[in-house]
């Protein structure tokens, strides 16, 4: 009984989300299509939460060798959970707009959550590749939800194939390891892979595969035209909860298995890292499209959020990767809600999402323009905000761990963010004669509006007050 009770951090959020399904289900099958699902995927996960929350401090669990439950995986549970959160509001709008099948978003978003958080908990090779394939296949469904469109259908085809080449490679590495150690349990493998080349080749093609998800390069080809195709609060889904999750997912791998004290392993490491922090944003550059724009600076973020894994032996490592972390969930949250709301209303739509199409937004509506300017000098790390905070933390990690040409590199690529950023704002600001009529938010979409609201706040607040936030996220490493 005790350890049932001890257990519930991790069986309660797994068997809440199991539940929902099947009455979200059941609800399906007897037809009534009404948006039912959405309040129960809505109240569902903000118990997950708030339980999480209530039980952050309870001591580390683990459940068989499959999940282990500590601090640090509660943290990125909550994460992933508001990602979550914050695309099911997102999505009621458009999905009442657009599509007749209402109820089944709500299942691929739950499905995929619980892949999440069973990478996040993941103690075995075996447990990561389940969770894995709960995340893939929902997200394809969320990806092809409008497949009237043309684009839709091409991201969801190719999300599809290279998600399938993905689990190729960490199945055929999970295959390695096991053939070689016998063991796929963490830290078991850690004490029996040294001086083994196939258990290490097998690391590289899980690593590899790993890649693929977290779109870092050279594994980022499929990220432009499945942004382009998806829907916003899919995109949100994708750049917020997925991206969060994949990379704890291979943060605990490699630092539970101590893989990356193998030389080869960190080399691998490092080159895509680095790539991803220069040419993620050499890419964004010339970018026209506003969604294509978020997927390459999502490149960026993401090989900073490596630099961690690289310099997992700092000891501001993990605090930085939480403050960057919640940064990146802000941002994100932050600025494809207000894209959502404002190009909602916008008569003259274009499917490709023009950055064009928010010229002279300030005109129309001064309140989500300012607040849209916020988040995007926050995303360009200017002072005052969360984003100066953690970009703060990525330099200063890189300097107490020596890495001075590092330093520069970071630097180098945050000044080509700063120009795109800036003309971003530009195109804001910018008048236009159409500038007369007002934008206004109506009664469905007073709860996105709240949560954009509370993203910008908290941006500001931790930018300026950082010490709090800084404070829990030290009593609880």
């Amino acid at each position: 009984m005790k350890y049932i009770f001890e257990s519930l951090n991790i069986i309660l959020p797994i068997l809440i989300i199991i539940i929902t399904l099947i009455i979200i289900m059941i609800l399906t099958i007897i037809g009534i299509k009404k948006q039912k699902s959405y309040f129960l995927t809505i109240i569902s996960i903000l118990i997950i939460i708030l339980f999480l929350i209530f039980n952050i401090n309870n001591k580390i669990n683990q459940l068989t060798t499959l999940l282990h439950i500590n601090k640090h995986t509660i943290i990125y549970t909550l994460t992933t959970l508001i990602g979550s959160l914050s695309t099911c509001i997102y999505a009621r709008q458009w999905i009442n707009e657009n599509n007749e099948n209402k109820n089944e978003f709500y299942i691929f978003i739950l499905i995929s959550s619980l892949g999440n958080i069973l990478i996040i908990n993941a103690n075995n090779l075996l447990s990561l590749l389940v969770g894995i394939e709960l995340i893939s296949i929902p997200t394809t469904g969320l990806i092809g939800y409008s497949l009237k469109k043309k684009s839709s259908l091409k991201a969801t085809i190719k999300y599809k194939i290279l998600a399938s080449i993905s689990l190729s490679f960490i199945i055929f590495g999970i295959s390695l390891i096991y053939i070689t150690t016998g063991n796929i349990t963490y830290n078991i493998i850690m004490q029996l892979v040294i001086n083994k080349p196939l258990a290490i080749i097998g690391f590289a093609m899980i690593i590899i595969g790993l890649g693929f998800k977290l779109s870092i390069i050279p594994f980022h080809l499929w990220i432009s035209d499945v942004y382009k195709g998806s829907s916003i609060p899919t995109i949100n889904f994708l750049n917020t909860t997925n991206k969060i999750a994949y990379f704890y997912a291979t943060y605990n791998l490699i630092l539970n298995t101590f893989i990356i004290n193998i030389h080869s392993i960190k080399i691998i490491l490092e080159i895509m890292t680095y790539l991803s922090i220069i040419l993620g944003n050499l890419m964004a550059l010339s970018q026209k499209n506003i969604k294509k724009l978020l997927a390459y600076t999502s490149i960026t973020h993401v090989g900073n959020l490596l630099l961690v894994i690289i310099n997992s032996k700092n000891i501001l490592s993990f605090e930085t990767s939480i403050i960057y972390i919640i940064n990146y969930l802000l941002n994100s949250t932050g600025i494809l809600g207000i894209i959502n709301l404002l190009y909602n209303k916008i008569k003259d739509k274009k499917e490709n999402y023009p950055i064009n199409y928010i010229k002279g937004i300030f005109w129309k509506n001064k309140i989500h323009a300012i607040m849209l300017t916020i988040i995007i000098l926050s995303f360009a790390g200017l002072p005052t905000t969360i984003g100066f905070i953690s970009k703060f933390y990525i330099i200063m990690l890189t300097i107490t761990s020596n890495l001075w040409w590092l330093t520069i590199l970071i630097i180098f690529s945050n000044i080509i963010g700063i120009c795109y950023y800036l003309n971003i704002i530009k195109i804001i600001f910018c008048k236009k004669e159409n500038n007369k009529n007002a934008i206004k938010i109506n009664k469905n979409e007073r709860l996105q509006n709240i949560l954009i609201y509370l993203s910008t706040i908290c941006i500001i607040f931790i930018g300026i007050y950082p010490q709090l936030i800084i404070n829990i996220i030290k009593i609880n490493i």
